[in-house]
């Protein structure tokens, strides 16, 4: 009866994300963690996740949260680039591309509370998860913007596990030569 009258109820658009599960990279922790991409309340805290550097600008990054629930319907995700405000020219350090997959996390792995994992690469492994749902590629604006990214058609999200697969860098840091996404 839960489940026919939320889907019987009036739509309401909230944020479904309820944590963050892991990175393929980070810079610097905890200063630029992934933690720091979910929206908050106090203005003056960074919020900004940054990848590792890297030399080829064609490798990926990715960013895997959990859900509200683990029965999630998902029409839209929204990303917003860095301006580097603090870096000479004010360079905009986005991906190319973004792609997203829903899933959920294969057994033995998952609790009711906890993710049973040894390391961040565990954590963001593909063998550790079942996607159910590949968007399309869509290109990023190079635009310091909220962007709003709508799927094809609404998805019901069964598992509860949100990738978003940030592709292609396109901004070489002057301090090192390495290509970033923050």
């Amino acid at each position: 009866m839960h489940l026919s009258h939320d889907l019987l109820s009036p739509y309401d658009p909230k944020d479904c994300i309820s944590c963050c599960v892991g990175a393929s990279s980070t810079d610097h922790l905890p200063e630029e963690a992934i933690e720091n991409t979910l929206e908050h309340d106090e203005e003056w805290r960074p919020s900004y996740w940054s990848s590792g550097g890297q030399k080829d600008p064609a490798v990926p990054e990715c960013l895997i949260y959990s859900l509200q629930s683990e029965l999630c319907l998902v029409d839209e995700i929204r990303i917003r680039p860095l301006k580097a405000f603090f870096r000479y020219g004010h360079p905009i350090y986005s991906a190319k591309h973004v792609r997203f997959r829903l899933g959920y996390l294969k057994p033995p792995h998952w609790s009711e509370t906890h993710v049973y994992v040894q390391s961040d690469a565990e954590l963001t492994d593909d063998s550790n998860y079942v996607w159910t749902y590949t968007s399309p590629e869509f290109p990023m604006l190079q635009e310091n913007v909220m962007q709003s990214f709508k799927l094809p058609h609404s998805v019901l999200c069964i598992g509860g596990v949100v990738k978003i697969e940030l592709l292609g860098r396109v901004h070489k840091d002057t301090f090192d030569g390495l290509y970033y996404i923050w």
